[in-house]
Parts: C-alpha cells; sequence; structure tokens
C-alpha cells in the first residue's frame, strides 16, 4: 500500500503588507472611476469624492504607521549595535586624531626641508641648463672635438639635473611605517572677509539658485504668519484638505 501525506488546505497567514495591497487597490480602483477627466457636477458627487479622500488619506496613514512599526525592530537593533561599538570607535577616533596631531609639526618640518632640497635642485637645474646651452652654442661654430664633447657632456648633466629637480618636486613629506604613508594633506575653505562682495559675486554668477535660497527662507518665514520679507509679496492659494 502506498501512503500519501496530505497537506493542509490552509493558505499563509496575510502580512500586513498583503493586506495593505488589497485595500490600497481597492481604493486605487475607486479613485479611476472618480477621476476619468470629468468633473465634478453636483453636490452628491463632491460629497461622495470627499468620502473617498478621506478614505485614502486615512489608509495612506495606515499604511505608513504599519511602514514605520514594521521597520522599527530593524532600526531600534541598528541603534543599539551603533550604540554598543560607539565607545570603540570613539576611543579610536580620539586616539588616530591625536597621533595625528604629534606627528603633524615633523611632517610639516620635513616639508620644509624637502622644499629647500626642490629650490636648490632646481637652481643647480637651471645653472646645468645655462652651462649647456653655451657649450652648445660655442659648439655649434667650432670645430675643435673636445669643445663639441664637452657641449654633449654638459647636455646630459642638464638633462639628469632637470631630472633631479622634477623628481624633487614631487618627493613629499611621509611617515611611512605600516601600510598607507602618513602624509600632509592641503584643506581649500573659503573664509568670509566681506559679505557684501560675496552676496555680489553670486547675485551676478549664479543669481537664480541665489534667489531659490533666499525664497525658500522667505517662504519659512510666510508660513509661520510674518510678513512677506522685502522683494517678496503673500501668495495665497487655495488647496483642498
Amino acid at each position: 500500500m502506498t501512503v500519501v501525506s496530505l497537506g493542509h488546505n490552509n493558505p499563509p497567514a496575510e502580512t500586513p503588507l498583503d493586506e495593505a495591497k488589497a485595500s490600497v487597490e481597492s481604493l486605487v480602483h475607486e479613485a479611476r472611476n472618480w477621476c476619468d477627466g470629468e468633473p465634478v457636477s453636483s453636490e452628491s458627487q463632491a460629497d461622495e469624492l470627499q468620502k473617498l479622500l478621506r478614505l485614502i488619506q486615512a489608509t495612506n496613514k495606515k499604511v505608513d504607521q504599519s511602514r514605520q512599526a514594521q521597520k522599527k525592530p530593524h532600526l531600534d537593533a541598528g541603534k543599539a549595535v551603533d550604540e554598543a561599538w560607539k565607545p570603540l570607535k570613539s576611543q579610536l577616533d580620539l586616539a588616530a586624531k591625536t597621533c595625528k596631531d604629534v606627528l603633524a609639526p615633523w611632517l610639516h618640518h620635513l616639508e620644509d626641508l624637502k622644499r629647500e632640497r626642490e629650490r636648490e635642485a632646481k637652481e643647480a637645474a637651471d645653472k646645468a641648463a645655462a652651462e649647456a646651452k653655451a657649450a652648445r652654442d660655442e659648439a655649434a661654430t667650432s670645430t675643435d672635438l673636445a669643445t663639441r664633447e664637452e657641449a654633449v657632456a654638459l647636455t646630459k648633466a642638464a638633462d639628469a639635473a632637470a631630472k633631479a629637480a622634477k623628481k624633487a618636486s614631487k618627493d613629499k613629506a611621509a611617515a611611512k611605517g605600516l601600510g598607507r604613508a602618513a602624509t600632509l594633506r592641503t584643506v581649500r575653505s573659503a573664509k568670509l572677509v566681506d559679505e557684501r562682495a560675496l552676496v555680489a559675486h553670486y547675485f551676478k554668477s549664479d543669481r537664480a539658485r541665489l534667489v531659490e535660497v533666499l525664497l525658500g527662507w522667505a517662504n519659512a518665514e510666510v508660513r509661520t504668519g510674518r510678513e512677506a520679507p522685502p522683494g517678496t509679496e503673500v501668495k495665497v492659494t487655495e488647496t483642498v484638505q
């Protein structure tokens, strides 16, 4: 006899997302029937549409609440992990910053030495280039072999000096012990010295973006009930709530 194992016929329980999908699809289907391009033509139609609007808004609120509720345990777990690791990371960040602060004076000192060597190498290269040019000019009108040989030798020496100067210009201060070398990083930032000049510059070079930022500030003030700032006026728009 063959024994057949029969499974149960109970479908899997619906998830909150499944339930929300069914509700949303029903409301959106109803909204398509009402929002078909034809305007509202009676009070009863307006009342029914208002009822649908409120149902849509209420469902939207519930959907968002369900989404947040489903996400909350994950957010809480993530926050708990962050809090657990935060002390260690804070200790390491502080230690790393302190190490950088201790290294900085030495790297600045080393950078000064390297820039001095760069200057000396450039001076030597310029001098060698001038001597080589003078020797070549002399050799061009001379039939003395020794003179021409000297010009070739000086030219080779000038080329070597130029390479040395180029290498010196690329040599940067660094502390090398493990992994990526610790070096100085140049950070550029703007320091305010003239507010009017700054505003005038962006008013001229990027007026649209400046006006957009200022208009955003103005809107924030007007929405609180304050008077419109100079250069603007209050615009009232009626919207359905």
